[in-house]
């Protein structure tokens, strides 16, 4: 899958899931994080066609968010809450809408 590098956070993304400070290899998210959902019953998918695009953040040189968009019809939104909700202390992970409400007044990125 593409992974795309984030300019302007005005992505016009439907929902999706952050993760953040995600280092490593953004494919390895985008592989794994589907297997991990399924086997939890709430992705009806366990491949990379869950997401419907994966952009990287890079905030900082230490620090790197992973943002995967979700395709609705293929997860369980109740049950993906109360994971999202339940591994906080594995995953930093928040909805897409709300971090780009607490983290975006502006664009901060520009094309290099």
């Amino acid at each position: 899958m593409k992974i795309y590098k984030v300019i302007d956070p005005a992505l016009p993304l439907t929902e999706g899931l952050v993760f953040m400070g995600a280092g490593g290899d953004p494919q390895e998210w985008v592989r794994e994080i589907p297997k991990l959902l399924a086997e939890e019953k709430i992705a009806i998918v366990s491949d990379e066609s869950l997401w419907k695009s994966a952009y990287v953040i890079q905030l900082s040189p230490l620090r790197t968010d992973i943002i995967l968009e979700f395709d609705i019809k293929k997860v369980h939104l109740q049950k993906l809450a109360l994971w999202r909700i339940t591994n906080r202390h594995i995953f930093d992970v928040k909805w897409w809408s709300d971090y780009k409400h607490d983290w975006f007044s502006e664009p901060l990125f520009k094309e290099e």
